[in-house]
């Protein structure tokens, strides 16, 4: 008992510590776990959310890409056109004669 420091006798959370090669416990430093630990998870979770919107705006373009939204996007841009009946119709027109013919069975 006479290696414990005031604060370990009084109880609480104690963390070994080493003076002269005895072993001494001490409360440990709240402010500085706290801070750098509150820290630490608020970047976790900005880089955690910086994920889940990452994903999200992939999976987007995937499906823009699989339902022709930035092909059509793309035609608009390289006729300099707006988005109107007749641009899609033109656009379909245009996708319909580039694309491959899919064989028919039976």
């Amino acid at each position: 008992m006479k290696n414990l420091t005031a604060e370990a006798r009084k109880g609480g959370d104690l963390l070994p510590v080493h003076h002269g090669g005895t072993e001494a416990r001490r409360k440990p430093d709240h402010r500085a776990i706290g801070s750098s630990g509150h820290l630490e998870s608020r970047q976790l979770a900005i880089s955690n959310w910086q994920l889940a919107r990452r994903v999200w705006e992939i999976l987007g373009a995937a499906l823009r890409e699989i339902f022709d939204e930035s092909a059509y996007q793309r035609f608009l841009e390289r006729t300099r056109s707006s988005r109107s009946r007749d641009s899609y119709r033109k656009f379909m027109q245009e996708h319909e004669a580039t694309s491959p013919r899919k064989p028919r069975c039976c």
